[in-house]
Order: C-alpha cells, then structure tokens, then sequence
C-alpha cells in the first residue's frame, strides 16, 4: 500500500510530496513549474538579445559578421537575406554573377571562406534547402559554388551532409560545377 504526504517547508516556502510505499523507496516529488517558467523566459530573452544584435548587423552592414551570428543561431532565412545583401554589393546594376563566377575572390566568396568548419556544414545544409526552391535556388546554387570552390574535395567527402545531398546536388551540376 503506497502512502503520500502532503509537506511544506515553511523557511524556503516550498510545496511537495513524499511518496512511500512497499519497495522501502521515498519520493519527494517537488513544484518546479516556476523553475521551468522562469528557465523559459530566459532563453526567450537571450533569443531576443540575439535577434537584435543580428538586426543591428545587418543595419550597420557587417554582414560577416551577421552572417555568422545567424548561422549559430541556425536561422535559414535571415542567412540567405544576409547573403542575398553581400551579393548586391558586390554586383553591379542587373548583372548577376553565375555560381562558377562566385569565387573567393569576392565578397560572397570572402565571407563564406571566412566561416569556420561547422558553419559551413550549416550553410551548406541551408543552401541544399535553398535550392530546392525555385524562388531560392539561384543563391543556394551560388553558395554551394562558393563552398566547393573554397574547401577542398577530401574535406567536402568527409562531412556526412555533403555525402548524404550529393545525390540531390547532382541535378544542378552543370551549375555547381562538378560532375
């Protein structure tokens, strides 16, 4: 027969049971509700600090900079604006740049080459959902040229992500640049 108890602690105003029963174990079973709401609201809070730096970012036009920030943040969307804004000033009137003319030579090229490993496995995960939309896929063509051209092919054959996609990249390998 399990027997439950009702306690309170009356100097850290804290709620909770205690649970025994035949098995010789006692449960102490505590409210953590606060705990977890107030956990909540932090994260909520450094997201919006984070949110606003990558804003004022890309305000101020440290898009390097922002780039990363939203890569480590895992924001797809506000990468691709960030790099759809490099590759506007770095063209010129309605002339756009083709992926094999994306090199490290630009400034796409410069910022993407500037990314650590991890980020690039990022981005490039991005860029393989970018081109699997037809308003997208012109900058996830670009920017999977950009990576291709900057890291070397052992390395791209040893991340699981690009093994994985190749089968999905080689519909666009006229573009891309490999066959």
């Amino acid at each position: 027969m399990d027997c439950f108890t009702l306690i309170t602690d009356v100097k850290d105003r804290e709620l909770g049971f205690v649970a025994a029963g035949q098995s010789s174990m006692i449960a102490l079973y505590k409210d953590i509700s606060d705990i977890h709401s107030q956990t909540i609201k932090e994260a909520q809070e450094v997201s919006i600090q984070q949110q606003q730096e990558l804003d004022n970012l890309v305000r101020v036009g440290e898009y390097s900079r922002a780039l990363k920030l939203a890569i480590k943040l895992n924001k797809s969307l506000n990468a691709m604006n960030i790099l759809m804004k490099i590759q506007k000033t770095q063209t010129t009137s309605a002339e756009k740049l083709s992926a094999i003319e994306m090199s490290t030579g630009t400034v796409l090229g410069r910022a993407v080459a500037s990314l650590e490993t991890e980020d690039l496995k990022k981005l490039f995960m991005f860029a393989v959902k970018w081109i699997s939309n037809t308003v997208t896929v012109l900058i996830g063509q670009q920017v999977i040229g950009v990576i291709m051209s900057s890291v070397p092919n052992s390395e791209l054959l040893s991340w699981s992500e690009f093994a994985r996609h190749l089968t999905i990249l080689q519909g666009h390998s006229s573009t891309l640049g490999f066959y």
